[in-house]
């Protein structure tokens, strides 16, 4: 049986009004707040079997996360370990590994503090997504 993972973030999200505002580091190394509303249990468990489908599609392809994908896996790293916990115990194996890659600090990092990514945000090259899709905009300078 797995044990839920530890939630890896570093910072905690602003909750009010049935929303959740959280902070992030993009793909590209540029500092994002976004503002969504809370999920249920249900809901979060169905982002994560989207995930799941999708990164199962990209097998042995070299895809890398997609920017919308990152976006995601912060977006419910945000929410509060009660209601994760709830999506953990209705999730099947593959599902609950999929959360434990998502969450742990061993496989991603969460969410963080709007004012270190202010002063830690590195613009990069852009990478290729589990989309298939440039993370950035350079890749239209390599022709892709």
């Amino acid at each position: 049986m797995m044990k839920f993972p530890q939630i890896h973030n570093n910072a905690e999200p602003e909750i009010a009004g049935g929303n959740i505002s959280f902070s992030y580091l993009s793909s590209l190394g540029e500092a994002k707040t976004e503002t969504k509303p809370m999920l249920a249990a249900k809901s979060i468990l169905d982002l994560v079997k989207a995930r799941y489908e999708r990164f199962k599609s990209q097998i042995g392809k070299g895809a890398r996360e997609s920017e919308a994908s990152r976006s995601e896996r912060k977006y419910i790293s945000a929410h509060p370990a009660s209601v994760l916990k709830a999506a953990w115990n209705l999730s099947e194996d593959d599902l609950k590994m999929e959360l434990m890659m998502m969450l742990d600090e061993s496989s991603h990092s969460g969410i963080s503090d709007p004012v270190w990514l202010q002063e830690n945000a590195k613009p990069q090259t852009a990478v290729i997504g589990d989309d298939g899709k440039p993370l950035g905009k350079s890749q239209t300078l390599l022709g892709k």
